[in-house]
């Protein structure tokens, strides 16, 4: 898809980069796989929720709740096989939107206080991997973990042990 985009001088016109329906899916399903944020929400009002393993829990008016985005963003019920990279899943149009609605998908955070670089931000990361890709070929190596651990000791989310890549220059 890139490579079919670039032009003579072997880039593609900032207009076009959102035109790139695989490139988004793939950064989209990127930040469904490492979130960054939580969600600080303060209770309103009292709220009696479920426990599976045990009594439910009241959350009383007040209270600040802290939800990391992970806890909906790998929830099996809404993405099959959480923890695959599947791009695919982005791939019909709007699927962000789509997800955001559901309420399980906040790559940006939601609602009024939305990220306002969003917009800016995506293109960035789009610009980066155009410009790393069209120079570079890229393979895993074997240092990388094949499961989706995250490390614990990590303010941002982070595969444990890291993510080990080998760049080889193109000629």
């Amino acid at each position: 898809e890139i490579e079919a985009h670039l032009s003579a001088k072997g880039v593609i016109d900032f207009e076009k980069i959102n035109e790139l329906p695989f490139l988004d899916a793939c950064v989209q399903e990127t930040l469904r796989l490492f979130p960054l944020f939580v969600a600080r929400k303060l209770c309103t009002e009292p709220i009696e929720l479920p426990n599976k393993k045990g009594e439910n829990f009241v959350v009383e008016r007040g209270t600040t709740v802290i939800v990391p985005h992970c806890c909906f963003m790998l929830d099996e019920e809404y993405f099959p096989n959480p923890q695959a990279f599947k791009p695919e899943r982005f791939m019909q149009p709007d699927a962000a939107k789509m997800y955001r609605e559901q309420g399980v998908f906040n790559g940006f955070g939601d609602g009024p206080r939305i990220c306002i670089g969003m917009r800016f931000a995506l293109v960035q990361i789009k610009a980066a991997i155009v410009e790393v890709l069209t120079k570079f070929n890229i393979r895993i190596n074997p240092k990388t973990r094949k499961d989706i651990l995250y490390d614990p000791r990590t303010f941002l989310t982070t595969l444990k042990g890291g993510i080990w890549l080998d760049f080889e220059e193109r000629q």
